[in-house]
């Protein structure tokens, strides 16, 4: 149905004669009691040297107040705006003169209703608009009486748009009776451009002043009907009584259901890139910067007329995020720093009464490829966002949205046994009580480690060529000393891994190895071996650890994590001379001095040989490999001929 309301003033033919013609002694009738309500019949007393009620509050026909005679006006067409204490007098109209009991007998007798035809009033009408402006504004129909200028636009809440002036005459010419429409936009950004028109009537009937207001579809001019269901409603008050009666044409969108929300930050947060999707597109969205200490707000509703056109039937709701900042101390400047942490979140009201107030902190943002239903919202943050909704009456909820930082208790790089301590408690077995904030990630290589056994060239002349394999693997460590034994893909590890490549780009692992060959030239005299590093990833930065209700926070952690990828290892060969080789002598070793030929010596120097090839780490443990020599020298003295005794091996092959 469309939406229509009308309110009333009455006024009789025996109370306008008693009031013009009273004496001044005598009590003025008294008036019915002007509740502010439509449909209401206003009994008022006439006599223009009586006011109606102020906003005080002070009586008009009761008692014997002395309101004066005001003088006439100079143009009755363009009645000035009225006091609440004032009247518009005819200008043909005398003071009022007291008169006694059998004078007022009289004066009825003779007058009766022509005193009542040739009574002059203005009715005045004002606007009071929410979330909505006027335009187009014109007057149409049939008019009695003097009408005002009526604005072509109306933008706010505003008192005496326009006003006609009359008698309460039944004659066309002498009556009172305007009718103006304007065209309705909603003041709300990307509101629809729609044909949505109001009809405003004030007029008098019978010695009552009636104002109406109906809501169109269309240009009522022009064929436009009156809208059912109305997206925007239109209620006439009175708010000033007979005989300059002014009514207050109450004008916004008819609202079915509505949400709204405001964010407040705290301390030295601040927010960033905000972001508002709507499913009504009657929407106020919050700004994009909120400063640390500030405020902003939005809302968004669904009217009447458009449940149908919803997403979801009967629900207005705002999904909202930004980035959450901080005001930092940086090199004894106060800068605001962007953090990888955001905030999202939901104010929904249902018309069934089924409301959602929720908000939630990420570490990655929300607007992004992954779906914000998707993520997972960590628990060790140094933010946190609440959210609260009040309603505001059946179909309103308001929400207060207040983003903080928590109190964290600082570990700092000093103390790396409470540090490893912690990490070992929480994070290695409730990894979601732990998170990073990363300030460092650069790609350098790993530790050089020999890869492959050493080959030697001790028998030829000329290079020799061999083919090499070889083999090494790498894992993660961190400044606690210990490997991240969590993983990539479980864990804290995954954290590493989803903060690296996003904010970063980069691949990583939790540990990883190479296996290859390749042919190397070995000159004579000279052994040769592979050497290689992995590509390595090295962060810098702090973990956030939740135990119990504390939140702590392990500054300057560093982790290195070998680098997924093609060129994840570097190598190449080197080379070394072998101990005690000379050119010439049998096989290409020159014979051994006559020292070397005491049996004393010559044990000794194979002991210390063979401590030298067994006192390698493993590659695992020292990232190196044992040292095999591709020459072995056995000496030996006879008791009996003292004869040398040289063990060969065979050609390119390594010695045990």
């Amino acid at each position: 149905m469309g939406i229509r309301r009308k309110a009333a003033a009455i006024v009789t033919a025996g109370m306008l004669i008693a009031s013009s013609l009273a004496m001044g002694s005598a009590l003025a009738l008294p008036a019915a009691a002007d509740d502010g309500s439509a449909e209401q019949p206003i009994v008022e007393a006439v006599d223009p040297a009586v006011s109606p009620p102020d906003a005080e509050g002070e009586p008009d026909a009761e008692g014997t107040p002395d309101a004066g005679v005001p003088e006439a006006s100079d143009d009755e067409g363009a009645a000035p705006e009225p006091r609440l204490d004032e009247v518009v007098p005819d200008e043909e109209e005398a003071p009022v003169v007291p008169q006694d009991d059998a004078a007022d007998d009289a004066a009825e007798d003779a007058g009766g209703v022509g005193a009542l035809a040739e009574q002059h009033a203005t009715l005045w009408a004002s606007v009071d608009l929410y979330r909505v402006t006027l335009v187009e504004g014109a007057l149409t129909g049939t008019t009695k009486g003097h009408v005002s200028a009526v604005p072509g636009s109306v933008s706010a809440t505003a008192t005496n748009v326009f006003n006609v002036t009359g008698t309460y005459a039944d004659a066309a010419a002498t009556g009172i009776d305007a009718t103006v429409v304007y065209k309705v936009r909603m003041d709300m950004p990307h509101a629809p451009d729609e044909s949505t028109w109001i009809q405003a009537r004030m007029h008098v009937e019978g010695g009552t002043s009636y104002a109406e207001c109906d809501v169109f579809t269309g240009d009522p001019r022009a064929g436009g009907v009156v809208a059912t269901p109305a997206p925007y409603t239109c209620f006439p008050h009175r708010t000033q009584s007979f005989p300059n009666v002014r009514y207050t044409f109450a004008i916004e969108m008819n609202r079915y259901v509505e949400s709204s929300g405001t964010i407040h930050t705290v301390g030295p947060v601040s927010l960033s890139e905000g972001n508002f999707t709507f499913e009504q597109p009657f929407r106020i969205a919050g700004t994009e910067n909120v400063v640390a200490g500030g405020t902003t707000t939005f809302s968004t509703l669904q009217r009447e007329s458009d449940t149908k056109a919803s997403v979801e039937p009967d629900t207005a709701k705002t999904w909202f995020s930004y980035r959450i900042q901080e005001t930092k101390d940086v090199a004894g400047v106060p800068t605001v720093v962007p953090s990888k942490y955001y905030i999202a979140g939901i104010v929904s009201r249902n018309r069934s009464g089924s409301n959602q107030t929720s908000c939630w902190i990420f570490d990655v943002d929300p607007t992004g490829s992954t779906p914000w239903q998707d993520l997972k919202s960590p628990r060790a943050t140094p933010y946190t966002c609440t959210a609260t909704g009040d309603r505001v009456d059946s179909g309103h909820l308001a929400a207060t949205i207040i983003v903080a930082k928590r109190d964290i208790i600082v570990i700092p790089a000093t103390e790396r046994p409470r540090q490893s301590e912690l990490y070992r408690d929480v994070c290695t077995n409730r990894p979601d009580d732990c998170d990073l904030s990363l300030v460092t990630v650069v790609q350098q290589p790993g530790t050089h480690r020999v890869m492959s056994p050493k080959w030697g060239n001790m028998e030829h002349p000329e290079p020799i060529k061999h083919i090499f394999k070889f083999t090494s693997k790498q894992s993660t460590t961190t400044s606690f000393g210990t490997e991240l034994t969590l993983g990539i893909e479980g864990g804290l590890g995954v954290k590493y891994k989803a903060e690296i490549k996003a904010s970063f780009g980069y691949e990583i692992a939790n540990e990883t190895s190479y296996t290859d060959e390749q042919e190397v030239e070995i000159k004579p005299g000279r052994s040769a071996f592979i050497v290689g590093a992995p590509q390595m990833i090295h962060t810098e930065g702090d973990i956030y650890v939740l135990h119990g209700d504390r939140l702590y926070i392990l500054q300057n952690v560093i982790a290195d994590f070998p680098r997924v990828g093609l060129d994840n290892w570097n190598f190449w060969d080197e080379s070394e001379p072998i101990p005690g080789w000379t050119p010439g002598g049998v096989g290409g070793v020159q014979n051994p001095p006559l020292t070397d030929l005491d049996p004393a010596a010559a044990a000794a120097a194979a002991a210390a040989a063979g401590r030298a090839t067994s006192g390698k780490g493993s590659l695992a443990q020292t990232g190196g490999t044992a040292d095999v020599l591709t020459f072995a020298l056995a000496a030996g003295l006879t008791i009996a001929g003292g004869l040398l005794l040289f063990a060969r091996r065979r050609r390119h092959h390594p010695a045990e």
